[in-house]
């Protein structure tokens, strides 16, 4: 009866609660217990956006996994600024807006319209008064959305144009240095509206020359060739008009894509290559040699998420997988049904995890939700691949009684050892730094988690000393927000990721890769000229450890 929306990690009532006012709808989630959870909640307007699905109409959802109903809109739990009467909703036609209250049949009011409750969980909803956005502002005409990595113009292109001329001013855009500016689809565009602000809905602290005109996105209406969906900037309503129509242009490059994440999102690296190997000369004394000789590699294109899979994703993995009857539990290990490879040791196997199984399900300990996950074992790790493949309706690519992949197949995998490297380098490059972000070395301890790094985690009693996923993202955090177990009432971080905006390349947690682990690989790589897309050792080239090592 439940949803998992693996870009956003949100969890979502598979068939909506039926029509109802909005005062009737803000009680419902305290009373619904589904899929073993009673924390469910209203979601935000972005959150409801979220899982619309511009490539179907009436209803503007994935019908594969959500269950249709009479619904024609969903309440939002956020109200219209300047008007509490007007609650913001998402409609069957794909679009977000505010509406009355008394339009609902339940009201009363001679309402006719049917207006339904979809609840979430999940992630916690900001605080009405929390901002909705964080944005940066690079200096340079551009503006970064830290939450979604998009970068976006600044200032608008204040000649109205039509949606074929709206195409062509952002394909030829040079902006910050940057080339490759394009015209945002609808959700993104929706993404950086604020609906605590009106006239216009977006934040002038950052978008200085905002106003509250149309603009255009690069989503056509389905089942038509000549409409195009719009935002407009009074209230970030979102609606759609002829393509004749001139409307204002606000482009948007790079970032991450809508494929399907993790509460992670996942950003494309393009194929190019590099040199491989150690470059500094350090061994590691356990299995010295091992990166060595460098030789070139080339890499394909590639998605990677962002961050690193979380605690509250694993956990809620592990309470689907064990409602479907994928995993059991034997003396607080997980493994597959009848399977003898571990899965993933619980907080009563080790106390190093943050996952604990009670009364029949698997729980969060120590407010550790959006911290990367801990005590995963590598079948583990391709097993949650091919649940999240499952999920998003892609082929597995893990036999999991053997731990071989199939490359072909389309659905989610660990990358390579040369795929990881490639990333962490930031893609294709000839310059090759000791760190992800470059060459400081860390001393102050703000651009990653490392031992004795100072974070406010990192305590004597609280082992594993891990921070949240992308935590060093260059913000002043407060403990207010985190409520970490340091006494530090703020941290300042510097930004830690890559030029991909890749997170935890460096610190935090050791991260699994594909590759089965043989110390002389890169030499046989080279004596065997395999040079494109390395695929890693064979079971039986590998050189095995003793089955507790991690």
């Amino acid at each position: 009866g439940t949803i998992s929306d693996k870009v956003t990690g949100l969890m979502w009532q598979q068939t909506d609660g039926g029509e109802m006012t909005w005062d009737n709808a803000t009680n419902y989630p305290s009373s619904l217990t589904l899929g073993g959870f009673s924390d469910w909640r209203l979601p935000t307007a972005h959150e409801l956006y979220s899982i619309v699905c511009h490539g179907a109409l009436n209803p503007a959802i994935n019908t594969n996994y959500f269950a249709v109903t009479p619904a024609e809109y969903w309440w939002s739990r956020d109200q219209q600024v300047g008007n509490v009467s007007n609650i913001w909703v998402v409609n069957a036609g794909g679009g977000i807006g505010n509406h009355p209250k008394s339009e609902t049949i339940s009201a009363g009011l001679g309402g006719t319209r049917r207006f339904h409750v979809r609840c979430v969980r999940g992630a916690a909803a900001p605080a009405v008064t929390s901002p909705i956005h964080h944005f940066t502002n690079n200096g340079n005409g551009t503006i970064t959305d830290t939450d979604t990595g998009l970068m976006w113009q600044q200032a608008e292109i204040t000649t109205p144009t039509n949606w074929e001329g709206a195409l062509t001013v952002a394909a030829s855009l040079t902006l910050g240095g940057q080339t490759d500016w394009r015209l945002p689809n609808i959700k993104e565009l929706q993404s950086i509206n604020d609906e605590t602000l009106s006239g216009p809905s977006l934040d002038k602290t950052y978008f200085t020359g905002a106003t509250s005109s149309r603009y255009w996105s690069g989503t056509s209406m389905h089942g038509t060739t000549n409409q195009a969906w719009y935002l407009d900037g009074q209230y970030g309503v979102t609606s759609y008009a002829d393509k004749t129509t001139n409307l204002l242009v606000r482009c948007v490059r790079g970032g991450t894509t809508n494929i399907a994440s993790s509460f992670a999102q996942f950003v494309r690296i393009p194929g190019g290559s590099y040199v491989m190997g150690d470059h500094f000369g350090y061994e590691d004394p356990e299995h010295p040699s091992d990166e060595l000789p460098l030789h070139n590699v080339s890499i394909s294109p590639l998605y990677m998420a962002t961050t690193l899979a979380t605690v509250r994703e694993y956990c809620d993995y592990l309470n689907a997988a064990l409602y479907q009857g994928l995993i059991e539990v034997r003396s607080n290990t997980i493994y597959a049904v009848g399977g003898t490879n571990a899965y993933f040791y619980t907080y009563g196997a080790s106390t190093y995890s943050r996952i604990q199984y009670t009364n029949g399900t698997f729980v969060v300990l120590n407010n550790r939700g959006l911290h990367p996950v801990t005590s995963v074992r590598w079948f583990g790790a391709i097993a949650y691949c091919n649940w999240l493949s499952g999920t998003n309706g892609l082929e597995a690519a893990y036999d999991l009684a053997t731990g071989d992949v199939d490359f072909s197949k389309g659905g989610f995998r660990l990358p390579t050892e040369a795929e990881w490297e490639y990333a962490a380098h930031g893609g294709p490059t000839d310059e090759y730094a000791m760190f992800p972000w470059g060459t400081n070395v860390n001393a102050d301890g703000a651009l990653a988690n490392w031992e004795n790094s100072g974070d406010p985690y990192e305590t004597t009693n609280d082992y594993p000393c891990t921070t949240p996923v992308g935590f060093y993202d260059g913000s002043l955090h407060a403990k207010a927000d985190f409520n970490w177990p340091g006494p530090q009432a703020a941290y300042a971080t510097r930004d830690g990721s890559n030029r991909l905006g890749l997170h935890d390349m460096a610190g935090n947690v050791w991260e699994w890769c594909n590759d089965w682990y043989m110390n002389a690989y890169y030499a046989y790589c080279t004596n065997s000229h395999i040079v494109t897309n390395p695929p890693g050792p064979t079971l039986a080239q590998a050189d095995l450890f003793p089955s507790n090592s991690a």
